[in-house]
């Protein structure tokens, strides 16, 4: 044989050697797109899953905060209407020091019941306060819940 021949020989063997390399990288490469193509179709119905429990949580936690702010708002007001009461009876007291008898008397019964609202503002306040803090703590927890799902 020639030298040029066993030269192009040679060549060829070593294109057949990596074409088949290549070849086996191929396989190798679609048998690896096939092992995640099942493992993906295999994580899909937990994927839905988890996406339709982020959402109710999100939705959880978006209404657990208008809850808090309605209340947030509502303590605020309760806040206000306790000063004003308080000015009143203030008020109420010191002219009741100007007054006959029985405007003292319709004046401190007034006053009776403006303490009696007053208490029922500061209770209606404390389960308000109380309300406020069980919305937190509930939306703290549904942020934390939501941050582990993603």
């Amino acid at each position: 044989m020639s030298k040029h021949f066993l030269q192009s020989k040679n060549e060829g063997d070593k294109y057949k050697i990596k074409v088949n390399e290549a070849e086996e990288k191929y396989k190798a490469i679609q048998d690896k797109l096939i092992t995640v193509s099942e493992e993906a179709q295999a994580l899909h119905p937990q994927c839905v899953s988890l996406k339709a429990d982020v959402q109710a949580k999100r939705k959880a936690v978006n209404e657990a905060e208008v809850l808090y702010n309605r209340f947030k708002t509502e303590l605020k007001l309760l806040g206000k209407d306790d000063e004003q009461l308080r000015k009143r009876i203030e008020e109420l007291k010191s002219s009741a020091n100007q007054v006959s008898e029985p405007e003292k008397l319709e004046r401190q019964r007034k006053i009776a019941h403006l303490r009696e609202q007053l208490k029922a503002f500061r209770d209606e306040d404390v389960i308000i306060g109380q309300e406020v803090d069980q919305f937190q703590q509930a939306i703290s927890k549904c942020k934390e819940e939501h941050a582990r799902l993603q």
